[in-house]
């Protein structure tokens, strides 16, 4: 079974939602069978590399809110980060430009580490606060998944896999996905959203007794 998975790096409900689906893949029956691939999808292509405010700043700003009201909206998002064992240091998040990363995603996905270079790039993002647009933080999370450092510094000097990157986000446009996470099975059913655990264990379940 195929499973493509449109995600943004900087979506915290990208985060839970892979979390609550990979949680779904490991009950699932036929987990041996799910091929995983990792799609992109920059939730903003627009967005500065160094925004030299915080998270908190960048919301407040874009939605109009006060800062107070901003940390006030992301209570039950850091509530739920921690139900999955996630943590959340949304105060020290680095908004950022994420097109280097899914660039680097694409590498990884080369050597089947798209999914374990994921979650580490999620973790240095939300976590430990560091900008995953640099270039030093992303050599640093490749080498954590044994990823050769040359290969990723070829990458991130050069356009490399960016027309892979783009490509992924034309195929969103051509399926209307206009929101992540977006797990698509098998090219014919999908799941919307950071769904609950056992929503995706369904989908496995009735794509596989289907056999579409």
């Amino acid at each position: 079974m195929k499973v493509d998975i449109w995600m943004d790096l900087t979506c915290p409900f990208c985060y839970m939602g892979k979390k609550k689906f990979m949680a779904a893949a490991h009950q699932f029956a036929g987990k041996e069978n799910v091929m995983i691939r990792l799609r992109s999808f920059e939730l903003d292509p627009n967005a500065p590399k160094n925004y030299p405010g915080t998270l908190y700043d960048w919301l407040s700003k874009r939605y109009g809110r006060t800062r107070e009201e901003v940390i006030e909206m992301n209570q039950p998002v850091l509530q739920q980060a921690a139900s999955l064992g996630l943590k959340f240091n949304l105060d020290q998040v680095k908004p950022t430009n994420s097109f280097d990363a899914h660039r680097l995603l694409q590498l990884a996905a080369i050597e089947g580490k798209a999914v374990t270079l994921s979650d580490e790039l999620f973790k240095a993002h939300f976590t430990e606060g560091k900008n995953i647009s640099n270039v030093d933080v992303l050599v640093e999370a490749g080498k954590s998944c044994d990823i050769d450092e040359g290969a990723t510094k070829a990458v991130l000097f050069s356009d490399n896999f960016a027309d892979k990157v783009r490509d992924d986000e034309a195929l969103a446009r051509k399926l209307s996905i206009r929101g992540v996470p977006f797990f698509l099975f098998n090219d014919t059913q999908f799941v919307s959203g950071s769904q609950p655990e056992l929503v995706f264990l369904g989908a496995l379940e009735q794509v596989s007794k289907s056999g579409s």
